[in-house]
């Protein structure tokens, strides 16, 4: 469905915010703070001294989607705003979808031995790298196509073919010719067989390549479970991966029962310090308690 922008996955967005992003736990991450354009690509600025704490929050998704049609300038906006995407320098890809690769920009790199010839050289290289734009904009272009249908297959319809040839191109390798064949057939309506691609997508182009995992932390009354990326490098990426993950499955939210340990999305936002109980779990909490109930007014009267 397409409302008043013009933009097929507004279906996706959430009930209370209109907003692409979900509230999520996740993992603030550290981008250095200045960035210029220069040869097609985004490179750090020589005027960036310090890195700054970025809190993923609403816009991070659903910007980067519109960087897909935007000009240069825009992507500059945005690597102020949010980072770099960390990607590595043999493939042009997220950087964890391989142990081996390195980013393009080593803004982490260490440099060992105090020297200024050390500094300087690791400034130099630091300043003369830099991520193409056009790698941003395939990815950007990817995640726009993978909410379109994703807002369509919600809908009952399938996927326009327009976004099915965006997801097919030989560097990401994601729609394979036995499924651009499969989609050739005459009067083809598999609704599952479209699921199951962007499902692949998400999980194998996203998550997957951006080293997104579930991480548990004690450090209050109740532990809590987030999800992150724990390399040191690609945290925009995988919280783009995270958001994307959420929008593509329309979870306004996100929690995990106290009693089966199974994830539900909850009607309000849960409080980290209250045990929380997914549907089919409540009904039973609920029974027990009253049952306490009734047995502690029996032995008082």
């Amino acid at each position: 469905m397409t409302n008043r922008s013009g933009r097929a996955f507004d279906g996706l967005l959430t009930r209370d915010t209109a907003a692409l992003e979900r509230p999520v736990a996740v993992q603030p991450y550290y981008s250095l703070n200045k960035f210029r354009l220069e040869d097609g690509k985004i490179k750090i600025s020589p005027k960036a001294e310090k890195s700054v704490l970025i809190t993923p929050s609403k816009g991070m998704l659903e910007e980067f989607v519109a960087l897909a049609e935007a000009d240069e300038g825009k992507y500059l906006e945005y690597a102020y705003r949010w980072g770099l995407l960390d990607l590595c320098k043999e493939h042009r890809k997220a950087t964890n979808h391989n142990y081996n690769c390195e980013p393009m920009v080593p803004h982490r790199m260490v440099v060992m031995g105090p020297t200024d010839r050390a500094f300087k050289e690791h400034r130099k290289k630091l300043l003369s790298e830099g991520e193409p734009i056009s790698a941003w904009r395939r990815y950007a272009r990817f995640a726009k196509a993978l909410l379109n249908i994703a807002a369509k297959l919600h809908e009952g319809k399938l996927g326009s073919d327009e976004d099915w040839r965006t997801l097919h191109f030989d560097r990401a390798g994601f729609l394979g010719w036995n499924h651009v064949e499969k989609r050739k057939e005459a009067n083809f309506s598999d609704i599952d067989f479209e699921k199951s691609l962007v499902v692949d997508g998400v999980n194998t182009y996203w998550l997957g390549s951006g080293g997104v995992q579930p991480r548990i932390y004690w450090k209050a009354s109740r532990p809590t479970i987030t999800f992150e990326c724990p390399k040191p490098y690609g945290k925009l990426f995988a919280n783009l991966a995270i958001q994307l993950m959420m929008a593509v499955s329309q979870l306004d939210s996100v929690a995990i029962c106290s009693a089966c340990g199974q994830s539900y999305e909850p009607k309000r936002r849960p409080k980290s310090n209250q045990r929380r109980y997914c549907p089919d779990c409540k009904k039973v909490a609920w029974r027990a308690a009253s049952a306490a109930y009734r047995r502690r007014k029996s032995m008082a009267g």
